[in-house]
């Protein structure tokens, strides 16, 4: 609720957009996450991008 006050264009989405733009914005946050990590520290740095549920390892 609070977010949606303080940011009007998310509070007027309904569920199922909301839902993917949160989607969206996690898997671009991980890229850039990882893009970071690769020229910074690792170069085979590996950042999940699964949201938002992450699969389980095996």
């Amino acid at each position: 609720r609070r977010m949606g006050e303080r940011h009007r264009p998310v509070a007027t989405l309904p569920p199922d957009e909301l839902h993917a733009l949160q989607i969206r914005a996690a898997a671009e946050q991980s890229a850039s996450l990882q893009a970071y990590l690769r020229r910074t520290t690792d170069p085979a740095a590996v950042v999940e991008s699964a949201w938002p549920v992450i699969p389980r390892m095996r």
